[in-house]
C-alpha cells in the first residue's frame, strides 16, 4: 500500500519560497561580467548563484523534488544547447557559461567558499 502525505499551508508556502530563490539563483548566474573587453569580472551574485546550484543546493533542490544531478545536468545541456526547445536567451545563455567557467576556476582554486 502506498502511503499519500497531504502538504498543508506551510509546506506549501515553504515550496514556493525555495522555488523563488532556486529561480533567483538561476537569474544570478545570467548576470553579465562586469567591465569590458579582456578586463572582465565575474559579478559576486554569480559566484554565490553557482555556490548555491552546483555545490550548496543538494538539500534545497531534494525538498523541492528535484534530483540535484540531474537539475544540474539539465541546466548545463540547456546553457550549451543551441535548439529551439531552450528558453534562454543567446545572452543570457552565453553570461550564464562565461560564469561557470570563471566559477570553475575560482572553485579548483578554493577561491569559492563563502561564511
Amino acid at each position: 500500500m502506498a502511503v499519500v502525505f497531504e502538504l498543508c499551508d506551510q509546506d506549501i508556502a515553504c515550496r514556493r519560497v525555495l522555488s523563488a530563490v532556486v529561480s533567483l539563483a538561476m537569474q544570478d548566474c545570467f548576470l553579465r561580467p562586469l567591465g569590458n573587453g579582456r578586463d572582465l569580472r565575474i559579478h559576486n551574485e554569480a559566484v554565490s548563484a553557482m555556490q548555491f546550484l552546483f555545490i550548496h543546493g543538494d538539500f534545497f533542490l531534494e525538498l523541492l523534488d528535484y534530483d540535484p544531478e540531474v537539475f544540474r545536468k539539465r541546466l548545463l545541456a540547456r546553457m550549451y544547447s543551441t535548439g529551439d526547445d531552450v528558453k534562454f536567451s543567446g545572452e543570457q545563455r552565453r553570461a550564464f557559461r562565461w560564469n561557470y567557467g570563471q566559477f570553475t576556476k575560482l572553485h579548483s582554486l578554493g577561491m569559492t567558499t563563502t561564511n
